[in-house]
């Protein structure tokens, strides 16, 4: 009966890498700009029953999660959301409160595309207090920019620059110099352009 048990620990362990495997394959496709191609394979893992039974339900998650990424990376912000909608219990009970945080930021961001608003602020304010707790400030950075997105879009002329300027203190203080980095520097450059502000623009850009 021992033997039974370790053999079926040994199975169920064996799914659960694999899925992982499979979350960073997916992840992988659309680092290289192939999200149709990503989102087609975790659409066909997903579809077999010996994944959706036997595999344990946060490697599930994980394997929706990077799907995500591939229907967000093709504007199908709507069936993002359906995926989203079915891992939120996962993710709103993970430990890991970089991990939530992110979740709920592209959830918010998938809203703010959509057009919803306040739902979008309700889980970008989830997403920044889980952030801010995990003390990441990789991830803290990360949420600001995406308020700061929704903030324009909801046409504040204070805000954005406000929660981008926050987002560049806590990357200084990382020490960092990523194409992240440099995509908050170019927001914070249409912002000034957006207020008018062309001499706080052209500083920006020289400096």
């Amino acid at each position: 009966l021992g033997y039974g048990r370790d053999f079926v620990s040994d199975a169920q362990t064996a799914l659960d890498d694999r899925m992982r495997v499979a979350a960073a394959y997916v992840d992988g496709l659309i680092y290289a700009n192939r999200e149709e191609d990503a989102g087609t394979y975790a659409r066909t893992l997903l579809a077999l029953p010996a994944v959706l039974e036997d595999a344990t339900p946060l490697r599930v998650a994980e394997l929706r999660y990077a799907w995500v990424g591939a229907l967000k990376g093709r504007a199908r912000y709507a069936e993002a959301i359906e995926q989203l909608d079915l891992i939120r219990d996962e993710f709103d009970s993970d430990i890991d409160l970089r991990r939530r945080g992110w979740f709920h930021s592209d959830y918010g961001t998938c809203l703010r595309l959509l057009g919803e608003y306040s739902r979008a602020q309700t889980h970008l304010a989830t997403a920044l207090e889980c952030a801010r707790r995990s003390g990441r400030q990789r991830t803290v950075a990360g949420v600001l920019q995406a308020g700061a997105n929704l903030a324009h879009a909801m046409g504040s002329l204070s805000k954005p620059l406000e929660l981008l300027h926050e987002a560049q203190l806590l990357m200084v203080e990382g020490g960092g110099d990523t194409p992240f980095d440099h995509a908050v520097e170019l927001q914070v450059v249409r912002e000034f352009i957006q207020l008018g502000r062309l001499g706080a623009a052209l500083d920006k850009l020289e400096s």
